[in-house]
């Protein structure tokens, strides 16, 4: 569907790395807020 609008570039801008299993069981507000998560890796695509 984003290929009939010409959108299908934006499949490109955000990647989910794979899964930090040294984070299992542990607070996910903790690791966020200390920037362990994957949502806290941010790559400038300049």
């Amino acid at each position: 569907m984003l290929k009939a609008y010409g959108e299908e570039g934006q499949l490109e801008s955000l990647q989910v790395p794979p899964v930090n299993w040294d984070l299992y069981q542990t607070s996910a507000w903790y690791n966020y807020y200390t920037g362990r998560d994957h949502s806290a890796i941010t790559e400038d695509k300049d």
